[in-house]
């Protein structure tokens, strides 16, 4: 077994989805590791990108907000932010859940992600 050194952040937040993605540019743009990851720099084609924000409104409701308030945090256009990106971000461990106001103590709706890029990040 080899020793890799493994990076772990929580980030909490709270408000809106775009007040969401306005604190999470925060968290990226102080980490030039994040900024890389989450920067593609080449601009996606319009209409290319219009299409993939329809999918993510049907399927991710408020996920197109957070990312706006992303990108107007970081002053870079939607088209180049590499969650719109079909081949920067590769297959990887990642997971998300979801606990409805039905279920949580505070009658709220909680949302969880994690963004392990390799199959071989046990955390």
């Amino acid at each position: 077994m080899s020793n890799q050194f493994v990076s772990f952040s929580k980030f909490v937040s709270e408000g809106s989805h775009y007040e969401i993605g306005t604190k999470l540019a925060h968290t990226v743009r102080n980490n030039p590791e994040l900024m890389s990851i989450n920067i593609q720099g080449d601009c996606m084609d319009s209409f290319l990108l219009r299409k993939k924000q329809t999918l993510l409104d049907e399927f991710c409701p408020g996920v197109n907000e957070e990312i706006l308030g992303l990108s107007d945090s970081l002053k870079i256009p939607l088209g180049e932010l590499a969650v719109f990106a079909d081949d920067v971000i590769e297959a990887g461990a990642c997971s998300q859940f979801a606990a409805l106001p039905s279920i949580t103590s505070n009658g709220h709706t909680l949302i969880g992600r994690s963004y392990e890029f390799s199959t071989e990040d046990e955390m």
